[in-house]
């Protein structure tokens, strides 16, 4: 499979050859990591980019375990490697979105904030609308119990339920809350 990936000859393949067939960019690291395994008898699990033989560049795994011969002897590695291009593709592109996505939050001139989940975790929160709750960055990623607890016994966690089983948007406008800022309690108001 190697050497129809990267039309390279079998037997250049052979020995530390497969390394030739790595990008050079991740050549010495997975070698490392392969490396290391082999002296230490133990499992090596790699990413890495190879030069396929149009030119293309291909992203795969490769992982293996030692094993043992017929008298309890180390014989060398069993392992594999696959092709999981589409997968490393996938997940850039996710993780490009979701970045996108941040900056767009951060950056919004209105407070935004994006919940996640039953526990409705924050996710994320731009500097306006941490103003307007009285907190900083640190609340993100706890539930909004935690990081606003002064909410409890107020509306907002049923009409959170409510929107998150039902999908159905709620619209409010000057609707009290309770929040804390600097020690005291502040009734506010929100559209």
């Amino acid at each position: 499979t190697l050497t129809d990936w990267t039309g390279m000859p079998y037997e250049d393949l052979l020995g530390h050859g497969w390394g030739n067939a790595i990008v050079e960019e991740d050549r010495q690291r997975s070698a490392e990591i392969f490396m290391h395994a082999v002296h230490t008898r133990t499992h090596y699990d790699v990413e890495f980019r190879i030069q396929k033989g149009d030119g293309s560049i291909c992203w795969c795994r490769a992982a293996g375990d030692p094993y043992e011969d017929e008298n309890g002897d180390y014989a060398g590695y069993v392992g594999f490697c696959m092709d999981i291009h589409q997968k490393v593709e996938m997940a850039n592109t996710i993780r490009e979105s979701e970045e996108r996505i941040r900056s767009i939050v951060e950056q919004a001139p209105i407070a935004i904030g994006v919940l996640r989940g039953a526990d409705f975790n924050v996710e994320s929160a731009n500097e306006t609308i941490l103003k307007l709750w009285g907190k900083d960055d640190s609340i993100i990623g706890k539930p909004l119990s935690k990081a606003l607890p002064e909410l409890e016994g107020q509306i907002f966690f049923d009409l959170l339920k409510n929107v998150y089983e039902t999908g159905v948007p709620y619209y409010g406008n000057s609707v009290q809350a309770d929040l804390e800022h600097n020690g005291k309690i502040e009734n506010l108001y929100f559209d």
